[in-house]
């Protein structure tokens, strides 16, 4: 329950933080940093076996998941704009949502499997880790001007 807590009050900070930091540093780089936080945690909660090691895990996980998800939805902002932000952020949804769905159906089968979550999260750690890489190569859209003619011509 105290661990649960923690989270949720860390996450919360982490949400404040982010949006402070995101004005004044690149965001990239603090999702960069943010999804190495989130891989860090899975891998002290995969082998941890004491409860500072959980609270260890929920202070990194909750300040990472606080941090990325504001600059996730402000990146999207600077990268394509207000004409394209419902679209974006609803197809993001929805990918978010398969996540959520498919991992913890992946962690019971792995547990099924082994009688261990460790295998799953060693991998949701591995996932973050290749996550990172993608927001650190992640750069805004080229936009080309579009030249129109003049009807009739």
């Amino acid at each position: 329950l105290i661990v649960g807590a923690v989270l949720v009050v860390v996450v919360m900070c982490g949400q404040l933080l982010g949006g402070w930091i995101g004005d004044r540093v690149n965001k990239r780089l603090i999702i960069f940093d943010a999804m190495w936080m989130h891989a860090v945690a899975m891998i002290i909660f995969a082998y941890t076996d004491s409860y500072y090691g959980a609270v260890l895990f929920a202070i990194l996980h909750g300040a990472a998941w606080g941090v990325r998800g504001t600059l996730i939805n402000s990146i999207r902002a600077d990268y394509f704009g207000s004409s394209s932000f419902a679209t974006i952020s609803g197809f993001s949804s929805l990918v978010i949502m398969i996540g959520m769905t498919s991992g913890p159906l992946f962690s019971g089968i792995v547990y099924d499997l082994t009688g261990s979550y460790r295998g799953a999260f060693v991998t949701l750690a591995a996932l973050a880790a290749v996550a990172s890489i993608a927001a650190l190569l992640a750069r805004p859209p080229i936009v080309t001007p579009t030249t129109e003619l003049a009807p009739g011509t």
